[in-house]
C-alpha cells in the first residue's frame, strides 16, 4: 500500500506536484507525482518476477478542500491484463 499526500497554503503548487503540470487550463498528468507513481507500480507488476502473478491494483483519489471530502477517482485493473473492473 501507499499513499500520496500533499499538504500546504493556496497557490504552493501542491496541484502541479500531484497532478502535472498546466498549459492554460488542460492538466498535462504525464509528469506528475500521481501518474509516476503509477508507472512504476505498473513496471514493477509486469517485471519478470512478478509477471506470472495476478495482482489487483487499486487506486482512490481524494481531495480534502475546506474541511469537505470528495472522492475524485476510484479503479480496479489486473496488473496482468490491464484490465479495468470498475
Amino acid at each position: 500500500m501507499a499513499t500520496c499526500f500533499a499538504y500546504g497554503q493556496t497557490g504552493s503548487g501542491k496541484t502541479h506536484t500531484m497532478g502535472g503540470e498546466f498549459q492554460g487550463k488542460t492538466q498535462d498528468s504525464k509528469n506528475g507525482i500521481y501518474a509516476l507513481a503509477a508507472k512504476d507500480v505498473f513496471k514493477f507488476l509486469n517485471s519478470a518476477k512478478y509477471k506470472s502473478n495476478k495482482f489487483q491494483v487499486s487506486c482512490s483519489y481524494f481531495e480534502i478542500y475546506s474541511g469537505k471530502v470528495s472522492l475524485k477517482i476510484r479503479y480496479k485493473f489486473l496488473a496482468q491484463s490491464g484490465e479495468h473492473l470498475g
